[in-house]
């Protein structure tokens, strides 16, 4: 005779039955950075994401990420509107950067695995990453070096938002280290809101 705890087990294993695994994987903080970095690494968006690239990356962002870009992107304009001379360097250090992966040759990965996730006291998920760079480029003289290849670290903070979860900072460590050195959402020195005040550090 099947008792009432019995029952119940039944009624969830045949519920469970009709949720397919790819319906589970998706409830999963580490799905969404996979997926993230996925396009990351296809496209390799250097500064801002626009145009397909947007498309693409932001159905992973949360609220709050989003406004921060669009309001970085904005701020872009707006120092292009205020810039004297059209030909000097931009005046801003994301322009050419991997915004969730890192400037100079971190902002090309060709690879990304999603290593662990560690849950928070506040209820938000760190999901550490490796990202590999493998030189790909060849010049007049010489092939792709296979050689000039190496790996780091990031780590993508993850929340739930409107039932799903939605990567809403990136945080970039110092070479070789475990501390922090930028936030992607700190990013965007030079910025208040979506109007250009230049950057201060560079009158210290």
């Amino acid at each position: 005779m099947y008792t009432a705890g019995m029952y119940l087990l039944i009624a969830l294993w045949q519920l469970a039955s009709f949720v397919s695994p790819n319906a589970l994987a998706e409830d999963l903080p580490d799905t969404v950075v996979q997926e993230l970095y996925q396009q990351v690494v296809a496209r390799k968006p250097l500064g801002i994401p626009r145009g397909a690239d947007k498309a693409a990356i932001w159905p992973f962002l949360s609220k709050r990420l989003i406004q921060k870009l669009d309001e970085a992107q904005v701020c872009t304009d707006d120092y292009y509107r205020q810039m004297i001379d059209k030909s000097s360097k931009p005046g801003f250090a994301w322009l050419e950067s991997g915004l969730f992966s890192g400037a100079n040759e971190e902002a090309i990965p060709s690879a990304a695995v999603v290593e662990r996730t560690k849950p928070r006291k506040d209820g938000s998920f760190h999901v550490y990453v490796r990202l590999t760079y493998k030189e790909s480029f060849e010049t007049y003289d010489r092939p792709p070096n296979p050689a000039n290849t190496f790996q780091w670290r990031v780590v993508a903070v993850v929340l739930s938002q409107g039932g799903r979860f939605v990567v809403d900072d990136v945080l970039l460590f110092e070479d070789d280290s475990t501390r922090i050195a930028s936030r992607l959402t700190h990013s965007f020195t030079g910025c208040d809101g979506t109007h250009w005040t230049g950057d201060k550090t560079k009158d210290r």
